[in-house]
């Protein structure tokens, strides 16, 4: 399996190993200056009860790619017209922000 987007926001219940399995995924922070501006704004959080994602029995499911995600960190420099470019993107494990964004000057 490969992909270019490792999400480490572990308690989101599309993520299985590390890969996301939301389909599509949207990066917010229309103002961001920095990482910490930025957010998965697909992110949901498992409840306490949910001990596996329901996409884990489901082998029809891809984890997504760089190409899936629909960013409004305008100021991003891999931004494209609200859709990213990076060659690789990492989602942060502890507040689900885009490890990648880097401001463009």
């Amino acid at each position: 399996m490969h992909t270019n987007l490792r999400c480490d926001a572990t308690r989101c219940i599309y993520n299985n190993s590390n890969y996301c399995y939301a389909g599509r995924i949207n990066i917010d922070g229309k103002l961001a200056d920095d990482i910490d501006d930025t957010y998965c704004s697909t992110f949901r959080e498992k409840d306490y009860q949910q001990f596996t994602s329901s996409i884990h029995g489901d082998n029809s499911l891809q984890p997504i790619t760089t190409h899936n995600i629909k960013c409004d960190a305008v100021k991003c420099k891999f931004n494209e017209n609200k859709v990213c470019k990076a060659d690789e993107v990492k989602i942060n494990s502890g507040n689900a922000s885009c490890n990648t964004f880097i401001e463009q000057i």
